[in-house]
């Protein structure tokens, strides 16, 4: 490996939203509403903590070795986490220098992408834990506005989404139209060539 990227060991992060949905196995769970929701709650804390792991690990980013979840619900109901994570090491690459200079950059948005229809956005979690045990829980007006910029960040992507599939139909409708159009013009000339003869 090269060590020409600048990768900073001691980066802890902090996610504000993991979407309980993007996780298997925890699609559709509403275990809040039902009466033996504790052990469902456990299970489905472990599994969330499993998966960021995996995700990390799985995309070549770096090892975790600590996670701290803290549990949510969004004005309709649903269950989602925000986490706190200390790496036992950050992987060297390309990617890895790419993430954590966004993650420090208030400028722009990290984004960690782990498929195709999910992405966690990351910020550093600034208060730097002595021990795995200490974490920074930021402020409640803080989590807010973090919360608020992931859902502005997630209907941006699916504007952009929604533009360029427009863009893709009005494309496929001119094509259509076109071939409509020729054909229409070639029958037309094989009707006159018929009167002709």
């Amino acid at each position: 490996m090269s060590d020409a990227f600048t990768i900073d060991q001691e980066l802890a992060i902090y996610i504000p939203r993991i979407d309980t949905r993007s996780v298997p196995d925890l699609k559709d769970i509403q275990w809040f509403e039902r009466e033996d929701w504790r052990g469902d709650y456990r299970i489905a804390k472990n599994r969330v903590k499993d998966f960021v792991r995996q995700q990390f690990e799985k995309k070549n980013i770096g090892k975790i070795k600590d996670i701290q979840l803290y549990n949510k619900k969004d004005r309709r109901g649903y269950v989602f986490y925000a986490a706190s994570c200390v790496f036992d090491e950050w992987y060297k690459n390309e990617t890895v220098a790419n993430l954590q200079k966004n993650i420090k950059n208030g400028d722009v948005q990290a984004k960690f992408r782990f498929a195709d229809e999910w992405f966690w956005v990351v910020h550093e979690n600034v208060k730097k834990p002595s021990d795995s045990s200490e974490y920074h829980k930021p402020s409640y007006g803080t989590m807010l506005v973090r919360e608020h910029e992931q859902i502005v960040a997630v209907f941006k992507d699916e504007i952009q989404f929604l533009r360029q599939q427009l863009q893709a139909r009005d494309e496929h409708i001119k094509t259509l139209t076109s071939v409509i159009k020729t054909e229409a013009h070639e029958e037309d000339t094989q009707g006159v060539e018929n009167v002709v003869e």
